[in-house]
């Protein structure tokens, strides 16, 4: 059920819109041919992969994290100065992988359990984007939550066996809100495209998650699940790819 949250949460995202395109002209005089430039789309979406880093309480007890975002904004005035969006992604914080017998009265057939520590955040707010040159500097924020949970799995010993088996160990909803900056490089295609590479800070809020080692198995009984509660905050690098949307 986590993957199907993170999917749809990154999927829904990056799906193109319908929408009207229009189009701006190089200067008078010429023909209409030749005043045919880059499609700006009102609204414009994008995809980008993301490097995460703990700061303050957070960093005590997770290293770094790796994941996806996607987004869609849309463009209050004509030139895209001022901008409302939507975003949201998914991280992975943590994962260990331990070999265990499939039942404890059938011994003889080892399994891969997984355990994997995760974030889906979501947000919206606004962004300020120089809207001319080859490289346009931009400011965001937002506001929205931080979704935590940890799920275990169960598989065969092969790479490219599914797994047959999920139970989510732990999870919690936490406040975050987000500010950064980065810049856009347009590539000069047809239409509205470019590359997108920012640093943002997400001011998570106190709440609980699990790490590598909270969940101690007890043969016999149920695991033991130990959570840490911290402040949430982290840096994120992202570099993806934007585009305008029909």
């Amino acid at each position: 059920m986590s993957r199907w949250i993170v999917l749809s949460v990154v999927g829904a995202l990056a799906l193109p819109v319908g929408t009207n395109a229009q189009v701006f002209t190089v200067g008078p005089g010429r023909d209409r041919d030749s005043q045919v430039g880059p499609r700006r789309s009102p609204v414009l979406g994008g995809a980008s992969v993301v490097y995460g880093r703990p700061t303050g309480d957070f960093a005590s007890y997770v290293n770094q994290g790796f994941g996806v975002d996607g987004f869609g904004r849309w463009k209050v005035d004509e030139r895209g100065i001022f901008s409302l969006g939507l975003e949201g992604g998914w991280m992975q914080y943590g994962r260990e992988t331990i070999r265990a017998p499939l039942s404890s009265t059938v011994g003889r057939i080892d399994v891969d359990v997984t355990t994997s520590n995760n974030i889906v955040f979501l947000g919206a707010g606004p962004q300020l984007t120089v809207p001319t040159g080859p490289v346009r500097p931009y400011v965001a924020g937002s506001v929205g939550f931080s979704y935590f949970f940890t799920e275990s799995s169960v598989s065969g010993s092969n790479s490219d066996d599914y797994s047959f088996a999920e139970t989510k160990n732990f999870d919690d909803f936490i406040f975050a809100s987000t500010g950064g900056a980065g810049v856009y490089i347009p590539l000069g295609l047809k239409r509205e495209a470019g590359l997108d590479i920012g640093l943002r800070y997400h001011n998570g809020g106190r709440g609980q998650y699990l790490r590598e080692g909270s969940i101690k198995d007890r043969p016999g009984q149920t695991p033991l699940i130990v959570p840490i509660e911290s402040e949430t905050r982290l840096w994120s690098w992202r570099i993806g790819f934007v585009a305008g949307l029909r």
